[in-house]
């Protein structure tokens, strides 16, 4: 997980990337884990101005529906550090990626 970093602006004044402050765990679905099933999902997040989840899509799946689900419904659970421009807060967008590997014996 990045470190909470307070958002910031450049000398331009275009925002810095909103940056991840608390980043959940997704729950590993049971039957994927029956089945063998990994991958990565990307994920694309439109982050508010206050820091919350305000939507977020399918960027690259994992090619298995029940991981792109588990992923969905744990990034909406993050909280970011949002994106500032010219001193406010702004809504910008982000990518998150989240890896689903079976260890052994698992």
């Amino acid at each position: 997980m990045p470190a909470a970093a307070q958002g910031h602006e450049l000398s331009d004044g275009s925002p810095v990337r909103a940056e991840v402050v608390a980043f959940p765990e997704p729950v590993y679905p049971l039957l994927s884990r029956k089945r063998g099933e990994e991958g990565r999902v990307v994920l694309e997040v439109t982050v508010s101005a206050e820091g919350s989840v305000h939507r977020a899509r399918i960027r690259t799946s994992s090619s298995h529906p029940l991981l792109d689900q588990a992923a969905l419904e744990a990034v909406k659970a993050a909280t970011f550090s949002p994106a500032v421009r010219h001193g406010q807060p702004v809504e910008s967008m982000a990518r998150v990626a989240y890896r689903f590997r079976l260890k052994d014996g698992q």
